[in-house]
């Protein structure tokens, strides 16, 4: 796991991969850290965009993508919903009521933070030896 607030972050990912970068990126931030992803994904990768924490756009040159020959995805919950069928969203429920109901499962939270505070918390959550998942709550 890296620390994507360092700023040396995009350097570790090419350190770990010889310079090559990785095959596929996800991005569940957007703005900077998405724009960053570009410089992280080896020629002939994908990065998979499906979140919008930052708020601000994925910025990039189109030479970013054809140089490298990328693929960029987007990836909505409610889109890939609505094209799967009937049977198949219960089948999908089930499993998550199983998965859920499973004893073995658990949610370890290991800090609870109001939304409004959510860089602070992100930040304090990577510097800190918290466990678990950092939840969050509209105020």
């Amino acid at each position: 796991m890296l620390d994507v607030l360092e700023s040396t972050w995009v350097e570790k990912v090419r350190s770990l991969t010889a310079g090559k970068g990785v095959k596929v990126a996800l991005d569940a931030v957007g703005g900077s850290i998405g724009t960053s992803l570009f410089d992280c994904v080896e020629a002939n990768g994908s990065i998979i965009l499906y979140g919008l924490l930052s708020q601000e756009p994925v910025q990039f040159y189109n030479a970013s993508v054809i140089m490298k020959y990328l693929t960029i995805k987007g990836f909505g919950l409610d889109n890939w919903l609505s094209g799967i069928n009937a049977d198949q969203k219960i089948r999908m429920a089930q499993e998550l009521v199983e998965q859920l109901s499973d004893p073995e499962f658990k949610l370890d939270i290991g800090r609870k933070c109001a939304f409004d505070n959510y860089k602070e918390a992100c930040s304090e959550q990577h510097h800190q030896d918290i466990t678990g998942k950092l939840a969050f709550w509209n105020v």
